[in-house]
């Protein structure tokens, strides 16, 4: 998740300036059109959201060679971009940029958890810098505020097929898997915990 931050019109950002910044930035920052766009801080439905999340895809994927990746972890886009996805799922051997350990070529899958001052860069510039990635066969969207998880999957013409599911099972093709909703929702008590805006 991230935060538009007021920019200097002045000077736009290297891709190497970025990428030196961050290997000595307190917190971390996304790349976009020559803008260093830094992370803001998750709100308490989008942390527990997150972390069911990645023990829910963690079990699926456990006896296949798969590799699932924290939100540490950056994806360069075929648009030049630099983002941080919630999650992402790799197909070994990790491809990573040149010189670099921390920024991945080929996730598989891509999660984000929804947030409600960025869902609209989530669903719009983002998902079009992912769909830029070859690799990329699928991207999930959670909501963090009720439940609601949607796959858009990548068909062999090029389009994206949605699926989405409030209860009961949803099915990632690529990870050749399905995930209760309801897991990823765990402990996630919607009547007592008010909307938040991050």
């Amino acid at each position: 998740m991230s935060a538009t931050l007021e920019q200097n019109t002045k000077h736009r950002f290297t891709v190497e300036e970025y990428l030196s910044r961050e290997e000595i930035a307190e917190c971390k920052a996304e790349y976009v059109d020559g803008d260093i766009i830094p992370m803001t801080g998750g709100s308490f439905k989008h942390s527990v959201v997150m972390s069911n999340l990645g023990a829910v895809i963690c079990n699926a994927i456990r006896s296949t060679d798969l590799i699932a990746s924290s939100s540490d972890l950056k994806c360069e886009t075929g648009l030049g971009t630099f983002r941080y996805p919630d999650l992402s799922v790799i197909n070994p051997p990790p491809q990573v940029a040149k010189n670099r350990t921390d920024v991945i070529l080929n996730p598989l899958v891509d999660f984000e958890v929804l947030s409600t001052g960025t869902e609209a860069i989530e669903r719009g510039k983002k998902f079009e810098e992912y769909r830029s990635i070859e690799s990329l066969k699928a991207y999930v969207l959670v909501a963090q505020d009720h439940q609601s998880i949607e796959c858009f999957t990548r068909q062999s013409n090029g389009t994206w097929n949605l699926v989405f599911a409030n209860t009961g099972e949803i099915t990632i093709p690529p990870l050749n898997c399905s995930i209760r909703v309801e897991d990823v929702y765990h402990k996630i008590d919607f009547t007592t915990i008010a909307s938040e805006q991050t």
